[in-house]
């Protein structure tokens, strides 16, 4: 069995965003290191919804290029997605229906633990047709 690393934001961001050459350069071992098949990274919900708050924010990338990167990081064998079903159902919606990553993320997972109406005020998830809204 591989060893599994755990990996942070920062990882991501400096391979992505390739604007410290130093950090770049081992974001780049690190996953020449995960194609070469040395070793799983493991990335939980939180990094990922980091990695594209930060894109979006900080380095101003437009959707498309955020989901254009998320989707890279699935299609690693080696990398270890927490809730990785959640996390693609919630990139479809993101895309799809035009709101944010943590909101379709959110309405994603209320689906899996059994909820189908949730307590917000956020217009946004009246666009997720599963999910009812109550804002009391």
């Amino acid at each position: 069995m591989k060893e599994r690393i755990y990996a942070d934001t920062n990882i991501f961001i400096r391979f992505f965003a390739d604007d410290m050459p130093g950090h770049t350069k081992i974001s780049k071992k690190i996953f020449k290191g995960l194609l070469e098949d040395k070793y799983e990274l493991y990335i939980c919900d939180l990094v990922f919804a980091e990695i594209i708050y930060v894109l979006e924010s900080y380095y101003k990338l437009n959707k498309k290029d955020v989901l254009e990167k998320m989707l890279a990081i699935l299609k690693f064998k080696n990398m270890v997605v927490e809730n990785k079903s959640i996390i693609i159902e919630a990139l479809e919606f993101y895309n799809e229906k035009n709101i944010d990553f943590t909101d379709a993320y959110m309405a994603c997972h209320a689906r899996k633990a059994g909820c189908n109406k949730l307590f917000s005020f956020d217009k946004d998830l009246t666009k997720i047709d599963f999910l009812k809204i109550i804002s009391i």
